[in-house]
């Protein structure tokens, strides 16, 4: 594993946070096959995320390179609320807070987002910890109920996935 230094405060500010474009795609499916954390889905789905639900996303560019995403939808039955479904930021442009700018990003961009939802594990302690700075930050309340039991994943040995609403906003 190779040790990444932390980010210079120019780089902060350099960082250029925009809707994704259909030639991003193939960058966001490389950033989640290195990571580690996330499911892997195929290009295909970020394909469809930055043409058909970019209106839901934003890529973060730093020195003309992707070094961040979030993925999100507006489920047809919560219109008020704003599904994220995935955040990864690269390992070099890890510590600049990306993660919460870009989701703030998605508030503001958002007509009437009234909720940012999304579910987490109940062991991914920095999914829990970047909602928890994201409702603090924006003054609202944090709610956990149960989404998915693992038997609903059928035989893929998946935790369960709570679901966390933060808002209203």
């Amino acid at each position: 594993m190779t040790e990444t230094s932390p980010p210079a405060e120019n780089d902060r500010e350099s960082v250029r946070l925009r809707r994704p474009e259909k030639r991003d795609a193939q960058s966001l499916w490389r950033l989640v096959c290195a990571d580690e954390t996330l499911d892997t889905n195929s290009c295909y789905l970020y394909l469809l995320q930055a043409t058909e639900f970019a209106d839901s996303c934003v890529v973060a560019e730093l020195n003309d390179e992707i070094v961040g995403f979030a993925t999100g939808f507006r489920p047809p039955t919560r219109p008020q609320s704003l599904f994220v479904w995935q955040v990864l930021v690269a390992p070099s442009a890890r510590g600049m807070g990306l993660a919460k700018q870009m989701l703030l990003y998605l508030v503001e961009q958002g007509e009437a987002v009234q909720f940012i939802e999304a579910t987490i594990t109940p062991s991914n302690a920095p999914s829990r910890g970047l909602f928890a700075s994201l409702a603090s930050r924006l003054g609202a309340a944090i709610e956990y109920s149960r989404c998915f039991e693992p038997a609903d994943f059928g035989a893929s040995d998946h935790e369960a996935e709570e679901l966390v609403r933060v808002g209203p906003i």
